[in-house]
């Protein structure tokens, strides 16, 4: 009972580490993150904020600093309008704060990538005159209208191939320890399918456990190559 007990523990983390990868950063004030004056505000995970959440919402250019963040999620917020977001706070005194944060989720959940190719941003810039419509078909010459990368050298996009097949083999670590964890409950009296669940377990783990060292390697090594230092 014991053993079951701890499975379904488990399995409830390694379930809830896919939805917390969107997760906005929350604001960096102490006090006021709610409502109210915010107090406490630091700059201490700036550089964290910009690489792993303003990389994954707008183009490198507008994460070179938090004000330059700050800035671009001012001008997204006035032309969006999201409900409950003052737009005019988020900039504010250059601090990731309360309706930055609130901002920041709302682009996580919205995922609005269309109407950010639509109105030509730097990431996926739209080219003039060419509609990307699905009656036009297939343009050879249009490679805007395919969602393909517009920079990037061959080194980035090796390793995010890789990042890609990580991620994938996480997430099928995941599914086949939950797969093999409802086939060792089932198994009951049955030791040979208890055998076999613990054993698709164990995989299932192996796989999950290489998945995430891998990310942290290829990580490391393409911040060496690059010349950044810091991890």
């Amino acid at each position: 009972m014991i053993s079951k007990k701890l499975f379904i523990i488990t399995l409830i983390c390694l379930l809830q580490l896919p939805f917390a990868v969107f997760a906005a950063y929350p604001s960096q004030c102490q006090t006021g993150r709610e409502e109210g004056s915010q107090s406490g505000c630091t700059h201490e995970n700036d550089k964290e904020i910009l690489e792993k959440q303003c990389a994954t919402q707008y183009a490198s250019s507008h994460c070179t600093s938090m004000a330059t963040y700050l800035n671009a999620m001012t001008v997204d917020c006035a032309k969006k309008n999201p409900p409950d977001i003052d737009c005019s706070m988020i900039s504010q005194n250059g601090i990731y704060g309360r309706e930055a944060a609130k901002f920041a989720a709302y682009l996580n959940e919205t995922n609005n990538n269309n109407d950010d190719n639509e109105e030509g941003n730097e990431k996926n810039p739209k080219v003039p005159g060419i509609s990307c419509g699905i009656t036009t078909g297939w343009n050879k010459s249009n490679f805007s209208c395919l969602n393909l990368p517009q920079s990037g050298s061959i080194t980035e996009i090796i390793f995010n191939i890789f990042y890609w097949l990580l991620y994938i083999l996480g997430i099928a670590g995941v599914l086949g320890f939950a797969t093999a964890g409802i086939m060792y409950l089932l198994a009951r009296d049955n030791d040979t399918a208890a055998q076999k669940a613990k054993k698709a377990m164990t995989y299932s783990i192996y796989g999950i456990i290489i998945g995430l060292s891998g990310i942290v390697v290829i990580t490391a090594v393409f911040r060496m190559l690059s010349g950044d230092i810091e991890f």
